[in-house]
């Protein structure tokens, strides 16, 4: 009987979507503010340069979107070049020896994912941890907010980016994955663009062929801090058959879907994002169907 036990433990561990490890992911705000005077900490506000001085948790740096995303070949937000990336962190203090918390700003949470996804793209998840709820989390809870400028105190060395392309996949890997029974497509967008009522600039607009709609903006509360994990799982299972172990995370250009990739990741599923996304994929040809409902 024992060594039945160990198996079926061994097998519940392997079974796609076990294995929570939001604490490798994220902080929280009580986290952070005992460890606020930690030098080895850079803090990292994404918003607007006016929001920033709107208020911010203290000690943290100004970032925008300039450094972490790229418009290549018509796409809007991907990934950075290394070396631009590299020497960006650099500016902020960021080296091997740094860990960087990620806040996200007063009017989204989406970039500061995103950020999360590009460290990882680059081999710095290690060094990487988002704060969940951000700077709204972090009034909520009644912490100080800072309005003072920080100066980044670049460091001397570059940290070293190493590529994980393989948390990626491009059109074609879609196109020829479709049918998988064991792939997900997830669209993160909102219904009304998931169904093709609304198409806004796209030609075709609707999904992609099989996908399913779970809307990045339901994981989280006002505050944008995470539902409960039990509640993230049950979205998450809710629209996942058992038999699909590798979850496919696209919205409008990633942004979005990076929040669904990185909540599937501390979930404990196999997962990937199609940095393309719908913005790619609807100005592809009719081999790259979609759907309208």
């Amino acid at each position: 009987m024992k060594h039945i036990s160990l198996l079926v433990v061994a097998l519940l561990i392997n079974m796609p979507g076990n294995g929570e490890n939001f604490d490798e992911i994220f902080v929280d705000q009580e986290w952070l503010y005992s460890h606020l005077e930690d030098e080895s900490l850079v803090i990292l506000h994404l918003d607007k340069p006016e929001n920033y001085i709107k208020g911010h948790i203290p000690g943290a740096l100004f970032v925008d979107n300039s450094i972490y995303a790229a418009v290549r070949d018509g796409l809007y937000f991907e990934l950075p070049e290394a070396a631009e990336f590299a020497e960006e962190l650099k500016k902020r203090g960021v080296d091997k020896t740094k860990k960087v918390i990620i806040s996200s700003g007063w009017d989204t949470f989406a970039h500061a994912y995103r950020f999360y996804v590009t460290m990882e793209y680059f081999g710095l998840a290690d060094q990487a941890k988002i704060l969940d709820g951000g700077i709204r989390g972090w009034q909520a809870e009644g912490f100080t907010v800072s309005t003072d400028t920080v100066i980044p105190a670049e460091t001397r060395r570059k940290p070293v980016l190493k590529t994980h392309p393989e948390i990626l996949v491009d059109k074609d890997w879609i196109k020829i994955n479709l049918s998988n029974p064991e792939v997900s497509i997830i669209d993160a967008r909102k219904s009304d663009f998931y169904t093709g009522s609304e198409k806004g600039n796209y030609k075709r607009g609707g999904h992609i062929m099989g996908a399913k709609n779970l809307t990045w903006t339901t994981l989280v509360d006002e505050n944008f801090t995470l539902l409960e994990p039990g509640r993230l799982r049950d979205m998450y299972t809710n629209i996942i058959d058992e038999e699909e172990k590798t979850l496919v995370c696209y919205c409008h250009v990633a942004l979005r879907a990076s929040v669904l990739y990185t909540v599937g990741k501390a979930l404990g599923y196999d997962v990937r994002l199609y940095d393309g996304s719908f913005n790619e994929w609807d100005g592809l040809d009719e081999s790259f169907p979609v759907e309208n409902e």
